[in-house]
């Protein structure tokens, strides 16, 4: 979902650009103050830095989609651990 980095095919292999794309991305690493670093839903909300950039023009800039999803699953989630407990009584 990403448009950078980049790689031109015309100058070499797309393995070798497939490598290079990779490393690169793997590189990038998220600012101190990125705020969902702080969020415990963050394995909920599908978060995608190329997503927010594509919502919000900026990799570093939350989707209020994605997090209003992530918290939609953890109540979802939390409504089926009532439920069980409620059938275990």
């Amino acid at each position: 979902m990403v448009t950078n980095p980049r790689y031109d095919l015309l100058k070499g292999s797309f393995m070798q650009g497939w490598r290079d794309v990779i490393l690169r991305i793997r590189e990038r690493k998220a600012g101190a103050v990125y705020a969902c670093n702080q969020c415990d839903k963050m394995n909920l909300c599908g978060f995608c830095p190329g997503f927010f950039k594509l919502e919000n023009g900026a990799e570093d800039i939350r989707s209020e989609y994605l997090c209003a999803l992530g918290m939609s699953r953890f109540e979802a989630i939390k409504g089926l651990e009532n439920l069980e407990e409620r059938h275990a009584i």
